[in-house]
């Protein structure tokens, strides 16, 4: 049994401390259960944790089934990113690190429908968008749904039991060609042409940072996207407009290997 700390670097360069506590099952199998921020859980706190968990396990009264939601979370991401080999995986580590923040402390059959009700006010209250909040419970959603299939609890996902929070879609709108020229000045000329890029076709960052040059017809002006670089996994020709194949041109002029970058 042991306290360990974590440095998370997240993309925006931040860094940030978790602290874990590892303990073994009978049988040898290690568990890892993220407690939260360093900065919130005392290395005595969490020494307490590892001590209550002992005791329990010294009364046969610990099992793998029903875990914490901060146990099963970080089971969730692997199950994610390593077997699903989901591409949106990192999105829904940082959705549901929110989640553990307030619910962590729960297992995945204390987890009621009041109790995420509570949650989406909560995080209304802090500023977040009605999106990120729903994007957040969908992402619980999925979680639940995959430990049901694994036996993890027994019971009815509840999050199915809470409605979502009603999304407001006019704010949507294309930028005047003013505030296009007001951001590509802005923005650092390591940017500029992904943004340019982005402006003149509508294609996903990911689209636009694996472009190769065998891709691209300058001729018959048009790029072409395979299944395995789209997130709908369909192939489709996006058009060249006289604005981006001017950029294209000076790239090429210059052999860069990927476009944008």
């Amino acid at each position: 049994m042991a306290v360990r700390d974590r440095r998370i670097k997240h993309k925006n360069g931040t860094v940030s401390v978790m602290r874990y506590i590892i303990w073994y099952l009978p049988g040898g199998k290690a568990v890892t259960r993220s407690l939260g921020p360093a900065a919130l859980i005392s290395k005595t706190r969490a020494k307490q944790i590892l001590a209550d968990i002992k005791a329990d396990l010294r009364k046969k009264k610990y099992s793998t089934a029903d875990p914490l939601l901060s146990e099963y979370v970080l089971e969730y991401i692997d199950y994610a990113r390593y077997i699903q080999q989901k591409r949106s995986w990192d999105r829904d580590r940082i959705a549901l690190e929110h989640i553990t923040k307030e619910l962590g402390d729960h297992r995945l059959s204390e987890i009621t429908p009041d109790k995420l009700i509570k949650y989406q006010g909560k995080r209304l209250s802090q500023g977040k968008k009605p999106r990120t909040v729903n994007l957040e419970l969908a992402c619980l959603k999925r979680m639940y749904n995959i430990g049901a299939l694994q036996d993890k609890f027994q019971g009815k996902n509840p999050v199915t039991q809470v409605k979502f929070l009603e999304q407001n879609y006019d704010s949507d709108r294309i930028l005047s060609p003013e505030e296009e020229d007001r951001l590509l000045i802005a923005s650092p000329s390591y940017l500029r042409n992904i943004i340019l890029c982005a402006l003149n076709t509508g294609m996903r960052r990911g689209e636009i940072l694996n472009i190769k040059w065998d891709k691209v017809n300058l001729e018959q002006e048009y790029i072409l996207l395979e299944s395995t670089a789209t997130k709908t996994k369909k192939a489709r020709r996006v058009p060249i407009n006289s604005i981006l194949k001017e950029m294209l041109i000076e790239l090429k002029d210059k052999k860069n290997q990927n476009l944008c970058l």
